[in-house]
């Protein structure tokens, strides 16, 4: 019986994590979940308490054996443990993703022991207790008979923020403004594009349309993590504005959204991404009139997916057992799509059938390819074109990393031979976009939309391939991860051949796009815009800046990181758990930052991370660019080489 009653007893504290899980993020009010998620979301953790229920069973009945236990345990007293162990495990899964930092430190491991002992403890405490009860309802399966209430009647209101909203769209008659096309291309770095001195010939259709238009030589993402780099696109607002750090973390609902300000002008908008944290869940569908997105799975928003994966990457001797069986289930509860298929020549075709249906108004888009995020795997002959005497099995992906940034850590090397055909995978991916781009520039060609349609090409950050002893993104700051293209085409409106060297910023959309379609404010955002307008700098009326600095931030549980960049130099501080350091790089004499210079008595720059801690106290609540119009420190800064 010992085991049937664990078995019971793990689904149902299966069933109560999903729920609290849900629950605890639908009180936050910015979650990804919504009131259709609690079945499959359920169902899915619940699989996953059966099968610890039956692990915990055996090893409870052999013991028992051993032991020569004679009394029968109380099923009151088991659910009550397996509950308190479910409640258990969510809360050492939400303090690790959310506040410990990742990685093997001194700090998570003394964190993690002390919430295991004690939770443990307590568990051992509730089923004693309970055990010597007969035939009363333990006050913890009162509390999951709560939760099976409470949580299906806030359902319905789980989501809700997400709702488009905005005034109904104006009429517009065709050509009076330009169509706005953005093509976001995932993890492309700037320097492995033709148009920005690469060597390589990745990117043809890319360079020509970049001679045909203007590139920003010096444009910069906010983040190299997806998670908060477009949302500061879509909002014109750093990370610590809006918020974005855990897993399931959506938008506010007070975020005015890019396409929102289209919406509000007439224009017909549309979101296409093969990105899962770019969808309406997310709160990204605001102002959108349609939304292309692939199927997918709530499943990978949930603490316990998160905390099996990060064990499948530390304990790397389980990875055999536990990734197939995360795979396998998490496909037993997919969402449908609307999206056909991720690949570029897919994505090309969706985007073309959404604009082949004109309703008499000019469109807004945004589109989120795969770009050449890993796993590193172009269809032939992008595979080898780059690497075709490679010998060996193709490099396909990085090595993992713990997630801790550089300099608290380092990740571990690649050979030179297979660091080389990892870059030339990685060079494939860029062609292979590029060539669906081509085929996409023309098709708008032959529709006669390519002299009314605003082209812009850029991405939400880059990757590192080890010039900082890293791999991928998201784990640190440097031009590698933040340095991205940025190219504006459009004939008529912005002259040919324009190359501008200032800093600029993907925020600067939100405010130079508009400009650019002689558009109006809009719904106006109850915070301020930390964009700068680009866009007389891209009619030729302006040739001075439209910037002087650039800011970027890195935050995910413990970790966080925040850097200053201005033509001359930059200015970095990393926190990972205890652990604080400053960075600082002489970008003229150094531009791969491979030199720290950092001097804690260097008056010239201490002026530089003055303005850096000014921003980490602005940034949550106002606009971090009033730092530009203070006149003392500009002229500091212009006294010092910083801003020219």
């Amino acid at each position: 019986m010992i085991i049937i009653h664990s078995v019971f007893g793990g689904a149902l504290a299966g069933v109560f994590m999903a729920l609290l899980n849900i629950l605890v993020e639908a009180v936050a009010g910015r979650s990804a979940f919504t009131g259709k998620d609690v079945l499959p979301v359920s169902l899915w953790h619940a699989l996953w308490g059966t099968a610890a229920g039956l692990l915990v069973g055996l090893a409870w009945a052999l013991w028992r054996r051993i032991s020569r236990a004679s009394r029968p345990a109380n099923p009151d007293a088991v659910f009550a443990a397996f509950l308190a162990g479910g409640a258990l495990t969510l809360a050492v899964g939400t303090v690790n993703i959310r506040l410990i930092p990742p990685g093997i430190s001194f700090l998570s491991l003394a964190s993690n022991v002390l919430l295991v002992l004690g939770g443990a403890a307590a568990c051992r405490c509730v089923f004693l207790r309970l055990n010597r009860r007969q035939g009363r309802l333990s006050p913890a399966a009162l509390i999951f008979i709560g939760l099976l209430v409470l949580v299906p009647a806030v359902s319905p209101f789980i989501g809700r923020q997400r709702a488009a909203s905005g005034p109904p769209p104006a009429e517009s008659g065709p050509g009076e403004r330009p169509n706005v096309l953005i093509l976001v291309l995932d993890a492309v770095r700037a320097d492995h594009l033709g148009c920005y001195g690469y060597a390589r010939r990745t990117s043809p259709n890319i360079d020509a349309l970049a001679a045909e238009g203007a590139v920003f030589e010096n444009a910069f993402s906010q983040s190299p993590r997806t998670h908060q780099s477009v949302p500061s696109l879509f909002t014109s607002t750093y990370p610590s504005t809006h918020g974005l750090r855990g897993l399931a973390d959506a938008l506010p609902r007070r975020m005015v959204l890019l396409p929102e300000v289209f919406k509000a002008a007439g224009y017909r908008t549309a979101v296409l991404s093969v990105n899962p944290y770019i969808s309406p869940e997310f709160g990204f569908g605001k102002g959108v009139d349609d939304f292309f997105i692939p199927g997918g799975s709530r499943i990978q928003y949930t603490v316990l997916n998160e905390l099996l994966t990060k064990t499948s990457e530390y304990l790397r001797f389980l990875q055999p057992v536990l990734d197939p069986l995360l795979v396998r289930s998490r496909r037993l509860f997919p969402v449908r799509g609307s999206l056909p298929g991720t690949d570029a020549p897919s994505i090309t075709r969706t985007l073309l059938s959404w604009i082949g249906n004109p309703l008499n108004r000019p469109f807004f888009i945004y589109v989120h390819t795969l770009g050449a995020h890993a796993p590193y795997d172009p269809p032939p002959p992008f595979d080898t074109l780059f690497d075709p005497d490679t010998d060996g099995r193709p490099v396909r992906e990085h090595p993992p990393h713990l997630g801790i940034p550089y300099p608290f850590s380092e990740g571990r090397p690649l050979g030179e031979a297979e660091k080389r055909n990892l870059i030339a995978r990685y060079d494939g991916e860029i062609a292979h976009h590029d060539a669906a781009l081509g085929e996409l520039f023309d098709a708008l060609r032959a529709a006669g939309l390519e002299n009314n349609t605003i082209v812009v090409v850029t991405a939400d950050h880059g990757e590192e391939f080890f010039e900082h002893r890293g791999w991928g993104h998201g784990r640190s700051l440097f031009d590698e991860v933040l340095h991205v293209p940025l190219i504006f085409r459009a004939p008529g409106l912005i002259p040919e051949g324009g190359r501008f060297g200032g800093p600029a910023a993907l925020i600067d959309l939100f405010v130079t796009l508009p400009r650019l379609c002689g558009i109006g404010p809009g719904p106006v955002p109850p915070y301020p815009l930390a964009g700068a307008d680009q866009s007389p700098l891209l009619l030729g009326t302006s040739r001075s800046p439209a910037r002087e600095m650039i800011f970027s931030e890195l935050g995910s549980g413990g970790m966080s990181g925040l850097c200053v960049r201005t033509p001359t130099s930059k200015a970095l501080i990393l926190k990972h758990g205890l652990q604080t350091r400053r960075m600082f790089f002489d970008l003229a004499a150094d531009p791969g930052e491979l030199r720290d210079i950092f001097d804690p008595d260097s008056e010239k720059q201490a002026e530089l991370f003055a303005v850096l801690e000014l921003f980490s106290r602005q940034a949550g609540r106002l606009q971090p660019e009033t730092i530009k119009v203070d006149p003392a420190t500009v002229e500091r800064l212009k006294s010092l080489g910083y801003i020219q």
